[in-house]
């Protein structure tokens, strides 16, 4: 609100003494007879529409009306005289000046023997013609006339109207008229950072009304007074309108606004537009002034303070994988009463310009201007669409997307539902699965009726298996994940840039999310569900590759099959990215100061080599690999990959609840000597609760896995990738043979979790450990070694897997 003056209380009598030349005048030749004498004089007044009147020489004061009656007694207003002093010679009759100090009637006339009563105002209203100060005379039966007024929309033509006290029962004496104001009167002062003014209006106010001329000098009863409206009326300021550091008048000659007396309501309102600032609508009903009264004029001051307006970026580029990108906003308005606002600002993009990977910057703006003085707001940068994209980012890419109304269901195969820790996602769009149990507690449902039914997947004595709470798992209720309106789900970390969005949990405890056309890629990513409290109580790996599941189903072949890549593999990259700007433009909006901010998403590329994901052996949990670490300082997610900083054992359960630590130890990387955690039951070979492997495939035995060195021509090769190939290998008739490719992935070291042997060796584990110890069988080979294929190894150490497929 601006700044408004307490208005000057302006209550103005004017007197009106003029005298005439005596002379005859016809019918009126009375004897001994006085002429009929004015005198008029004016005593420091300021009228006539803002013009300052201190004489009655002063040019702007032409006229008045003036109706005489005549009256043998005394004046009764409810038995008006039919006669008019010589007729109606004087039933409205103007007063002319001739010379600075002289009025004339257009005439000599004197007083008759009777009495006369005078009834004055001003300025003189001529109903014969269309009045353009909005006024007109009309005449009630017995009565005084009544001037109805309407204010005119042109200024200049808005009248200081005046109304005399009534002179009574005059008789050969010197007629003295005395005015008085009937209207208010409206200005404006101004103060500011020397800008100038460039208009005033006012809207909201009472416009038209009746005013007898029966005054009795006290009140100023105003009749049939019109409700507001919000007609606007411009209001004329001098060609020096420039707010200044004093307060200053700029109300032109014919400025001020001549208004009918009323109470100020809530709608009326100046407006006043600053050279280049926004319109800006100031509220004429104040503490002080909630009524215009007759005779008073009111002065407000619209003060124009100073206005800052400071942008800081936290950076101004980003890189490819996009992100975010902060913003201090400092808009304020200090008024010269030194009182701070704030003041609202808005965002738009500097044309022509690419927006695409500025994400929600519209709605950035603060329209309103909040409570904080420096009001910190952030910009999401979207990751780089995929350049120069690779063979296998092109098949997902070129992929038929799936649709959020009807997303893909990953835990189907054949219409069957089978939950696991590892979904492979091959096509963009939408997709979900089930959120309400944990890893591979559903086998084989029906789709129509998916019920937690995979009593296999955990042992059924001690040690048993525990949830994130560290409570045991004795029977398939024991594998739900409790789900209520305080459980979230959300991306702990990914190791492609914008691989997933949008995720959600849906009515049915499903959880959903989006994988963007422009963004897909070879990637890995891990999805967490927490409770209210934060804690996470499961996690799913979600592995996006062109690769599809295969299976044979030959009863006949009990290990036929192996999975002819590693979990999470991603085949090696290169990615191109042109630098790109947008000019930010920050605007102010009542001074409409701006600031342009440039942002610039720098050029890159970036060289992915193989790699594929690590495990600790008995952990679902997916750890990346070297060519992953590379990527580590721009993975997205709440929780980064990290390595604990202290060496030692952690229970199961705190594993589950970070699946994105590795846990450094020189044994074990948990508490307890569990064996079971890959093979629930040693006699059986179902696939564990926490076996990290995707629909229809597990952990292979030892056994099996040694069969791999049986192969006609196995060995190193360098050919395209790095690795042990093995031609020919047995799968379990002596007549099927498959080739196999192992690739050098190297390995994590469980008690430093240091990347070792990429590109020259390879670490693949076994579901099989070696009984009273911490290690479990892996297989192992080198460039310069292919003895011992079959090793055994800490459980803390960080090795990939090549699963092979489950029975059916």
């Amino acid at each position: 609100m601006k700044n408004i003056t307490t208005f000057s209380l302006l209550c103005i009598w004017f007197y009106l003494m003029t005298g005439c030349q005596d002379a005859a005048i016809e019918d009126r030749n009375y004897e001994y007879s006085k002429t009929l004498k004015f005198n008029v004089s004016f005593k420091n007044a300021e009228i006539s529409r803002g013009t300052l009147i201190n004489s009655a020489s002063d040019q702007n004061f032409n006229s008045f009306g003036i109706f005489a009656y005549e009256n043998s007694g005394e004046f009764d207003p409810d038995k008006i005289p039919s006669s008019f002093y010589k007729g109606d010679e004087f039933k409205n009759k103007i007063l002319e000046k001739v010379e600075p100090d002289s009025w004339t009637l257009g005439g000599v006339y004197y007083w008759p023997q009777s009495n006369l009563s005078f009834f004055a105002y001003a300025p003189y209203i001529d109903n014969t013609e269309d009045s353009k100060y909005g006024m007109t005379l009309k005449y009630p039966e017995n009565d005084v006339p009544v001037i109805s007024y309407s204010m005119p929309l042109n200024v200049a033509d808005q009248p200081d109207l005046m109304i005399s006290v009534p002179r009574l029962n005059l008789n050969q004496e010197v007629a003295d008229i005395q005015f008085s104001h009937a209207l208010a009167c409206i200005g404006f002062n101004v103060t500011g950072p020397h800008i100038k003014i460039d208009s005033l209006w006012i809207t909201g106010i009472s416009t038209e009304g009746e005013i007898s001329l029966n005054y009795n000098g006290e009140t100023m009863d105003w009749m049939n007074v019109s409700a507001p409206i919000d007609t606007t009326y411009c209001i004329g300021i001098g060609t020096d309108s420039i707010a200044v550091d004093t307060v200053k008048d700029i109300m032109s000659n014919n400025g001020y606004l001549m208004v009918i007396p009323q109470t100020v309501t809530d709608d009326a309102y100046v407006m006043i537009s600053f050279n280049g600032l926004d319109t800006k609508k100031v509220s004429l009903k104040t503490e002080t002034i909630s009524e215009w009264k007759a005779g008073n004029k009111y002065m407000y001051t619209l003060s124009e303070g100073e206005y800052e307006f400071k942008v800081e970026a936290d950076s101004t580029t980003c890189y490819f994988i996009g992100g975010s990108i902060g913003f201090t906003v400092n808009s304020i308005y200090k008024s010269v009463k030194d009182t701070t606002k704030n003041v609202g600002w808005t965002v738009t993009i500097k044309e022509p310009a690419d927006t695409s990977w500025l994400l929600g910057y519209k709605n950035l703006g603060d329209t309103l201007g909040g409570k904080e003085i420096k009001k910190i707001v952030t910009i999401p940068i979207s990751p780089y669409t995929v350049k120069d994209a690779n063979s296998y980012d092109q098949e997902l890419q070129n992929a038929t997307p799936y649709l959020q109304d009807a997303p893909n269901d990953l835990s189907l195969y054949v219409d069957m539902c089978y939950s696991v820790n590892c979904y492979i996602v091959n096509n963009p769009g939408w997709h979900k699965f089930p959120a309400f149990v944990m890893g591979n507690g559903i086998e084989k449902a029906s789709k129509d009726n998916v019920v937690i039914n995979n009593e296999n997947c955990f042992p059924k004595s001690a040690p048993y298996f525990v949830d994130y709470n560290g409570n045991d798992i004795m029977n398939v209720s024991d594998l739900e994940i409790p789900i209520d309106g305080g459980t979230v789900a959300e991306v702990l970390w990914m190791d492609a840039v914008g691989l997933i969005t949008d995720i959600s949990i849906t009515d049915d405890k499903y959880i959903l999310f989006n994988v963007p056309k422009t963004t897909i890629r070879q990637g890995n990513a891990v999805i967490g569900i927490k409770n209210r409290e934060g804690i996470i109580m499961w996690s799913w790996h979600i592995w996006v590759s062109p690769w599809t599941l295969k299976f044979t189903n030959d009863p006949e072949d009990e290990y036929i099959f192996f999975l002819d890549i590693n979990i999470g593999e991603c085949f090696r990259s290169q990615y191109n990215y042109p630098e790109r700007q947008t000019t930010l433009i920050f605007k102010q909006n009542e001074s409409n100061k701006t600031q342009e901010i440039v942002l610039t998403q720098l050029e890159s590329s970036s060289s992915i080599d193989y790699n594929c994901m690590y495990y600790q052996w008995g952990r679902k949990d997916p750890m990346i690999s070297q060519a992953g670490e590379k990527m580590a300082p721009f993975c997205d997610g709440a929780a980064k990959f990290a390595v604990s900083s202290t060496s030692g054992g952690v229970s199961i359960a705190e594993a589950i609840k970070n699946p994105n630590i590795f846990y450094k130890s020189t044994g074990n990387w948990y508490t307890g000597n569990n064996d079971n955690l890959w093979k629930p039951d040693p006699d059986k070979n179902d696939k564990s609760l926490y076996d990290p492997s995707p629909i229809k495939y597990k952990v292979p035995l030892d056994t099996i896995m040694d069969k791999l060195s049986m192969g006609d021509d196995g060995g190193w090769k360098t050919a395209y990738d790095f690795g042990y190939y093995i031609f020919g290998y047995y799968n379990g008739k002596s007549t099927q043979k498959t080739d196999l490719i192992l690739i050098a992935s190297g390995y994590r070291e469980g008690s430093t979790g240091d990347v070792l042997d990429n590109a020259t060796g390879g670490s693949y584990w076994t579901s099989t450990v070696e009984s009273s110890s911490t290690s479990s069988y892996s297989v192992v080979f080198r460039s310069a070694s292919i003895e011992n294929f079959i090793q055994k190894n800490v459980r803390s150490r960080g090795s990939a897997i090549c699963p092979m497929q489950d029975s059916f």
